[in-house]
């Protein structure tokens, strides 16, 4: 039933210090999860902001031709 998840200790909410350790380490799980998704998507965000630079350029390539004559 825990399987993927942590199994975490009923800590007494008069601790703080306990409190404030497991919020670090929870927070701290979750930015390198954040992390390894980030580094997942980055090489689809490069091709994405590539293709887009492309057909700016080529855009505009073709409204300075079509229209440089006149």
């Amino acid at each position: 039933m825990t399987e993927g998840r942590p199994i975490v200790d009923h800590a007494s909410t008069n601790n703080p210090e306990e409190l404030e350790k497991r919020a670090s380490e929870a927070a701290h799980a979750k930015f390198a999860q954040w992390h390894l998704e980030e580094r997942e998507e980055r090489p689809r965000r490069i091709l994405l902001f590539s293709l887009a630079a492309v057909v700016i350029v080529v855009a505009t390539f073709l409204v300075i031709l079509t229209h440089g004559g006149a």
